[in-house]
């Protein structure tokens, strides 16, 4: 009611006033800096040229100024109201009508309602000032405290989830959806596990206090501890799988496939650390030690040994027999029909060449009676070499009068036609 007297009183005063009475011209308010705009409005509620003025360092524009001026407020004022948040004089009249003074809602503001709209929600909802502070010292927002009250939760609830660490109603909401209610969600809280994956591990059917276990081991993935416990492996056990070095993967299919630890530190330090390969080479039935065997052989790889086995040489010791008669492409021998026993007959007879063997074996030749194929002597290969490398060095230490001598029998032939 003072504000409606004190806008009375002003309409009273200036009726008096030959401010009131003035009226300036279009021209006079734009030469005083003034857009027309801004002219028409200030014109229209008797504004003089200073009062427009100051309204307008301390306002947004016109429209503005003469709300609050018209609506019975001083500058002063309207830049009190401003600050909380109300622009419009009218608005701000209304509010006083409605028993929110400015000083109401500064104490509102000082509480967390940062604007008009939260304090009426807050009040609509059966806050009051007091209960309005006990709320904002939890650290909640007023959207909280509205949402805590609206799902059947009070002060206290929401005190007790404030001490777990939740500051926000959106996180709370979600854990209860997921069967996390506040006497669950303190055991869970308590075990320093991050709320964010109490829901998968409990989706795998794990109870808190193994999930502390499994994460004292080192195994914090749900998902992965959930796999080792489908295949009956303990965290102690676990721990001492993980040691080796492999990825989880790789060791976690080893001992699916029945390996020991020393079974695996043995293929480790045969430089096999692969489990996919570990199998490739379980699949034959070999072992660190008959690897090893194959590659003091040369023969390093995988496909290689496969190859070999499927044609028969089943252990390293097959393949030497061959190489010792001086046969190194067994496979060849197999594949043409001949044992290592006939091998064996035609080495003795000093034939390893596998054409040799095969040319006598069409013209019904044993070994004894073979055709063995001409060979140059080697000594004569020998004889052969040396006389070339003397040929080479005379050539190199008379070869200008080499050349000398040879232009000069070129020039006679030309003269003698």
């Amino acid at each position: 009611m003072r504000t409606e007297w004190r806008f009375v009183l002003l309409l009273v005063i200036s009726s008096f006033s030959p401010t009131w009475c003035h009226a300036y011209s279009m021209e006079e308010w734009q030469a005083n800096g003034f857009s027309r705009h801004e002219a028409e409005l200030f014109e229209r509620s008797h504004f003089t040229f200073d009062e427009a003025r100051q309204w307008l360092k301390h306002v947004i524009d016109a429209g503005h100024a003469v709300g609050w001026r018209d609506n019975g407020f001083t500058i002063e004022e309207a830049e009190q109201w401003q600050s909380v948040g109300v622009l419009d004089g009218h608005q701000a009249l209304a509010l006083i009508n409605r028993g929110y003074t400015l000083d109401i809602i500064k104490q509102w503001r000082q509480v967390g309602a940062r604007s008009i709209s939260d304090i009426r929600r807050l009040v609509e909802a059966g806050f009051t000032l007091r209960s309005a502070g006990s709320w904002h010292a939890l650290g909640y927002r007023p959207l909280d405290w509205l949402a805590f009250i609206k799902h059947g939760y009070n002060f206290d609830d929401a005190r007790k989830w404030r001490a777990l660490g939740f500051d926000n109603f959106n996180d709370i909401r979600q854990l209860t959806r997921q069967g996390f209610e506040l006497d669950t969600a303190e055991k869970w809280a308590s075990s320093g596990i991050p709320y964010k994956e109490w829901a998968t591990w409990k989706q795998h059917g794990f109870r808190v206090n193994e999930v502390v276990v499994w994460r004292r081991a080192g195994f914090r993935s749900a998902d992965m501890v959930a796999q080792l416990k489908k295949s009956g492996i303990t965290p102690a056990v676990a721990q001492q799988w993980a040691a080796l070095g492999p990825s989880f993967r790789d060791w976690k299919k080893l001992y699916d496939l029945g390996l020991s630890l020393g079974d695996v530190r043995s293929w480790m330090d045969a430089g096999i650390k692969s489990a996919d390969l570990i199998e490739d080479y379980l699949s034959l039935s070999l072992t660190p030690h008959s690897l090893s065997e194959w590659k003091r052989e040369g023969v390093n790889t995988f496909p290689k040994i496969k190859q070999y086995i499927e044609q028969g040489f089943s252990s390293p010791a097959d393949l030497k027999a061959w190489r010792v008669l001086g046969i190194h492409d067994a496979p060849r021998w197999v594949a043409a029909g001949i044992s290592l026993d006939e091998a064996t007959q035609w080495a003795n007879a000093g034939i390893t060449d596998l054409y040799t063997v095969l040319n006598n074996k069409r013209q019904g030749r044993a070994p004894d009676n073979a055709v063995r194929p001409w060979r140059i002597p080697s000594v004569y290969w020998a004889v052969a070499g040396i006389g070339g490398i003397m040929i080479i060095f005379l050539l190199a230490a008379y070869w200008e009068e080499f050349l000398s001598g040879l232009a000069l029998a070129w020039r006679k032939v030309r003269h003698s036609h």
